[in-house]
């Protein structure tokens, strides 16, 4: 071991050692580049999921209206089923009720007005996206008699943050007549 000889004190020198363990500055830089590499693909997955589930929300409006809409006609009598007719006696728009009847056309037409609104609530959440409604009414006969109706109704709207275009369901429903 060597020694220092200042001012005739002998102080041991300690012996240097050299590790060998770190990493180097390209190293150091392509695993921060890696991290990066991963965070964004978590932040894109993230916001991929967000708009997704937002898809999922609407369309779960959605049917719950279609289905609110198919069961009001399930419950309409076989005959009361026509272009134009009101689904129930509350919803004919007589004394300030919601008007939603059996369209005259089968052309889309916007239900984002208050009637709707009325009739099924969670439609608000969709207001602003251009949400439409057409509705089919198909009569089948039988030796001259109305024997089926078959009503489809199809709604389209504006998907979540304008990704992915227009979203549509449909829904159909098929009355026989009552023997």
């Amino acid at each position: 071991m060597k020694t220092s000889h200042a001012n005739n004190v002998n102080i041991p020198k300690l012996p240097r050692i050299r590790r060998l363990s770190g990493f180097t500055l390209v190293e150091v830089v392509l695993s921060i580049g890696l991290i990066t590499l991963l965070f964004l693909a978590n932040l894109s997955a993230l916001y991929t999921s967000r708009i997704q589930q937002a898809k999922d929300r609407e369309m779960g409006i959605v049917t719950d209206f279609m289905i609110h809409y198919c069961e009001m006609v399930r419950g309409m009598e076989f005959e009361q089923i026509k272009r134009k007719a009101p689904l129930d006696h509350l919803y004919d728009g007589r004394q300030g009720s919601p008007k939603i009847i059996i369209p005259n056309q089968s052309t889309w037409f916007s239900i984002e007005n208050d009637d709707y609104y009325t009739f099924h609530p969670d439609l608000a959440w969709l207001e602003g996206r251009n949400l439409e409604l057409r509705v089919n009414l198909y009569i089948d006969t039988l030796a001259g008699e109305e024997h089926t109706k078959t009503l489809k109704l199809e709604v389209r709207w504006n998907a979540p943050l304008n990704v992915g275009g227009v979203l549509e369901e449909r829904m159909d429903v098929v009355r026989f007549k009552d023997v």
